[in-house]
C-alpha cells in the first residue's frame, strides 16, 4: 500500500441509516462508506452457530465448490477463506428469512 494512502482517510463513517438513504447517497453514487454499528443488536450473531443451522437445514446442504460447506469450514486455513454466498438460500431455508430485520 502507497504510503499517502495511509495518510488520507475520507471515507464517511455512518451508524444507523435507512436503507434508502444509503441507497441513494452511497450505492447508486458509487461511494465507499463504512457503517457502523449495523450488527450490534443482529440477534443471529448468537443464535446461528453451527448446531443451529444444522439443525434447522436437515438435508439440505450447502457446498463451497465441490465439498460440503461444513466439511470445508472445519478444515479451512487459508488466509482468505471462502464463505457461504447462496443465491438460493431464501428458498431453500426460508425460515431463516425470519432473523433478518424486517422479514
Amino acid at each position: 500500500m502507497k504510503q499517502e494512502w495511509l495518510g488520507t482517510d475520507d471515507i464517511q463513517r455512518w451508524g444507523r441509516i435507512s436503507v434508502e438513504d444509503f441507497v441513494r447517497d452511497f450505492e447508486e453514487l458509487n461511494r465507499l462508506v463504512l457503517l457502523l454499528g449495523c450488527l450490534e443488536d443482529w440477534l443471529v450473531l448468537e443464535k446461528w452457530d453451527r448446531e443451529y443451522l444444522i439443525g434447522v437445514s436437515g438435508d439440505i446442504r450447502f457446498t463451497v465448490g465441490p465439498v460440503d460447506y461444513f466439511q470445508y469450514a472445519d478444515s479451512a486455513k487459508e488466509e482468505r477463506p471462502l464463505y457461504l454466498f447462496d443465491l438460493s438460500f431464501t428458498d431453500k431455508l426460508p425460515s431463516l428469512c425470519m432473523d433478518y430485520e424486517g422479514a
